[in-house]
């Protein structure tokens, strides 16, 4: 073999073993943004509205082998809240719920070796409300932007069971369908999208939009 093409292979070989030890005698940190997952809590509760914030920066710092490991083998998707016990008290409640990196979601391996990791802010806030249910009636709304209490409507059924926060459920005088075209006969439409709302029975209705007849004018003959 060739002296020259030894002493390349050589003075890669070392140059990569100074690399390497370079490598685990530094520090590095990666951050990223990621989603928080919303908290674990008994049946009987749910969350009420969204969390704040619903993202947090997590920065991890290791050796730089775990750092590249764990970029190889997979990374961090979501990240978890724990709240060590629910208070006793009257519900909605707002509480704030400490970040946990056992809780963090992963797409693949977490990191080997286990890198430490910070997040900012730390804690989130959420307001935690019993699970509710009532009986409410249907509210028609018209596409077109002619607004639903110019037509004659009509629901089947006309009231619906609604569950979700307790404290939202109270607030709600109805429940809204989406948009329907006037003047079209019965169709079968979803309940629209609400905050106060986790489902309903059911979860559809047939509704119509009728224009009224037009008024009559008499004269004296």
């Amino acid at each position: 073999m060739p002296s020259g093409l030894v002493t390349t292979g050589l003075s890669i070989l070392v140059a990569l073993t100074i690399w390497i030890v370079a490598i685990e005698s530094r520090t590095f940190r990666v951050e990223t943004r990621l989603p928080v997952l919303p908290p674990d809590l008994p049946d009987s509760l749910v969350i009420s509205g969204p969390l704040d914030p619903e993202s947090v920066t997590v920065i991890f710092s290791g050796s730089g082998a775990a750092i590249l490991a764990g970029q190889i083998s997979g990374c961090p998707v979501a990240v978890g809240a724990r709240m060590d016990s629910l208070p006793r008290r009257e519900y909605p409640l707002t509480s704030a719920m400490t970040i946990t990196p056992d809780l963090m979601a992963w797409r693949g391996r977490p990191f080997s070796p286990p890198a430490e990791a910070a997040f900012d802010p730390p804690t989130i806030v959420c307001t935690i409300d019993r699970i509710g249910t009532d009986t409410l009636p249907v509210k028609v709304m018209a596409a077109g932007g002619v607004p639903a209490r110019y037509f004659w409507a009509v629901s089947e059924p006309g009231s619906v069971e609604v569950t979700g926060p307790a404290g939202a459920i109270a607030l709600a005088d109805s429940a809204r369908t989406l948009e329907v075209l006037p003047g079209q006969p019965l169709q079968t439409v979803s309940l629209a999208p609400c905050d106060a709302f986790s489902g309903s029975i059911p979860g559809e209705v047939g509704a119509a939009l009728t224009p009224p007849p037009p008024l009559l004018e008499f004269t004296d003959l």
